[in-house]
C-alpha cells in the first residue's frame, strides 16, 4: 500500500497523488509545521491546483520534485507547482471537466434546450458551484436537466416561473430563504424549525402540484461530520460544541449540532453581541436553543471546557475592529484547549483554504472543508428532485469534480 504521508511520498521515489491525499497541508499563505517526526519544514510550499502542501523541505527534495521523480496530478486547470524562489514552475498533467454549463442570460433559451429545468434563485450567485454540482449528477444519470441561475429577489417573477410544466425544483439562497416561506404549501420539519428554506421541490395534492420547502443546509453540516470523522464518539459526542458567526448558517449549525450530534453546551462566538442575542432568542423560540452560551471574553474562554466540534460560519478575513479581534482571540483560546476535535469551515468562496482553517490545523484540529457541506446538501437536494436515494447518486464523482473545480479556482487566484 502506498504510504501517502509526506515522508512516505519522498521516500517512495514517485507517486500519483491528489489534493485529498494532503488533507493537513491544504492551506496556502500559512507557514504551518508538519507534526511528523521525520519532517523538518523549511517553509517551502508547493502550490498544486491551488492547494499549498508543505513538503519535506530540503532543496534536494524540491529538486527531485522538479525533476519529476514525484508526479502530482490534478484534474484542475493550470497545473503548476512552485515555491518561494526554490522550486521552479512545473507543468502538470491536467484536464478539465466538460460538465459546467455556460451562463446564458436568456432563461427561455436555456429552458428550450432541456427536458426539465430548475433554478438557483438568489443574488450574487455568479460564482456559485450549485449548477455545476447538479450538472455532474444529471449528466451521470443521463438526464437532460440543468439548474439555471436566476439572479433575482423578485418573488412574484419566480413564482410565475415555477408554474412551468418542466420545472422540477430550485435551490434558494440569500436573500430569498426566509421570504419564500409564506409561499410554500408544505415544509419539512427542518425547514420549519430553522425558519429558512434552501430547497424547493414539488409534490402532488388532490391532482395539482404544490410547492414544498426543506432545508438541506442542516443535512450538509451533519453529513460533513458523519462522513469525515472516523470516531465521533471520542471526537465530539458528550462535549461542548462551538459555532462561530451569527447568520443563517450559524442557525443551521446550531440545529444540526443539537438534533444529531450529541453535544452538550453550544458556545457562540461572534463580533456582534446583538446578533448573538437575537440568535439565542430565535433558536429558543423554535425549540433548539437549549444550552446556548455566548463566550464573549478571553476570560470566559479560558474558564470553559474545550469543544469537540466547531462550525465556522464567517467569511475569510483578518480581524481589524476591536470586536473582531476579541472574537478571534476567544476562538484561538478555544482551539488551544487540550482536546482536539474537528472543525467544519463553512466558508468556501472564493476558496475553502481559509485563515481560520489554517489556524485550526496548526493547533492540531481536523479541518473539514466547506465544500463538503456544499456537496452533501446538494446530494440531499437531488434526492428530492430525482426521487433517488443519495446512495444511488454519483457521490464520489461529485466529490472529485468539486475538489477539482475548487483547486482550479484557487490556482487562478495565485
Amino acid at each position: 500500500m502506498l504510504d501517502k504521508s509526506l515522508p512516505g511520498l519522498f521516500n517512495s521515489g514517485g507517486a500519483d497523488v491528489g489534493p485529498h491525499d494532503f488533507h493537513r497541508f491544504r492551506y496556502f499563505g500559512q507557514l504551518a509545521a508538519y507534526p511528523g517526526p521525520r519532517i523538518t519544514p523549511k517553509g517551502i510550499f508547493a502550490f498544486v491546483g491551488g492547494c499549498a502542501w508543505i513538503l519535506d523541505h530540503t532543496v534536494e527534495a524540491c529538486s527531485r520534485l522538479h525533476q519529476g521523480h514525484i508526479s502530482f496530478k490534478t484534474a484542475a486547470g493550470q497545473g503548476r507547482a512552485f515555491s518561494y524562489g526554490v522550486v521552479k514552475e512545473m507543468e502538470m498533467e491536467t484536464h478539465q471537466h466538460q460538465h459546467e454549463q455556460p451562463i446564458d442570460g436568456n432563461v427561455e433559451v436555456q429552458k428550450s434546450r432541456l427536458d426539465r429545468h430548475g433554478y438557483l434563485f438568489g443574488q450574487k450567485i455568479t460564482h456559485s458551484l450549485s449548477p455545476y454540482l447538479h450538472q455532474i449528477i444529471y449528466d451521470h444519470l443521463g438526464l437532460k436537466w440543468s439548474q439555471i441561475r436566476l439572479d433575482s429577489a423578485d418573488m412574484s417573477q419566480f413564482l410565475q416561473l415555477v408554474q412551468h410544466p418542466s420545472f422540477y425544483g430550485a435551490s434558494v439562497t440569500m436573500p430569498n430563504k426566509v421570504a419564500i416561506l409564506s409561499h410554500l404549501d408544505e415544509m419539512t420539519d427542518e425547514c420549519r424549525d430553522v425558519g429558512a428554506c434552501n430547497t424547493l421541490f414539488l409534490r402532488e395534492r388532490n391532482g395539482r402540484r404544490i410547492l414544498c420547502g426543506t432545508n438541506t443546509d442542516v443535512i450538509g453540516i451533519r453529513d460533513s461530520f458523519q462522513y469525515n470523522i472516523s470516531n465521533p464518539s471520542s471526537t465530539f459526542h458528550n462535549r461542548p460544541a462551538l459555532v462561530i458567526g451569527g447568520g443563517g448558517a450559524a442557525r443551521s449549525a446550531i440545529y444540526a449540532l443539537r438534533k444529531w450530534m450529541k453535544v452538550t453546551d453550544i458556545y457562540l462566538v461572534n463580533r456582534d453581541k446583538t446578533e448573538v442575542d437575537a440568535m439565542i432568542k430565535d433558536c429558543s423560540s423554535r425549540g433548539y436553543g437549549t444550552g446556548l452560551r455566548h463566550v464573549a471574553t478571553v476570560e470566559e474562554a479560558h474558564a470553559v471546557e474545550g469543544p469537540g466540534a466547531i462550525v465556522a460560519c464567517v467569511p475569510d478575513f483578518e480581524p481589524h475592529t476591536s470586536e473582531e479581534i476579541v472574537a478571534r482571540q476567544v476562538t484561538e483560546i478555544l482551539l488551544d484547549k487540550a482536546h482536539k476535535g474537528a472543525m467544519l469551515e463553512m466558508c468556501y468562496n472564493p476558496t475553502p483554504f481559509t485563515r481560520l482553517g489554517a489556524l485550526a490545523e496548526q493547533k492540531g484540529w481536523q479541518v473539514v472543508l466547506g465544500t463538503e457541506a456544499l456537496i452533501w446538501q446538494g446530494l440531499e437536494q437531488d434526492k428530492y428532485w430525482t426521487g433517488l436515494g443519495v446512495g444511488d447518486l454519483p457521490v464520489v464523482k461529485v466529490q472529485k469534480a468539486i475538489e477539482e473545480k475548487v483547486a482550479q479556482r484557487s490556482q487562478s487566484r495565485l
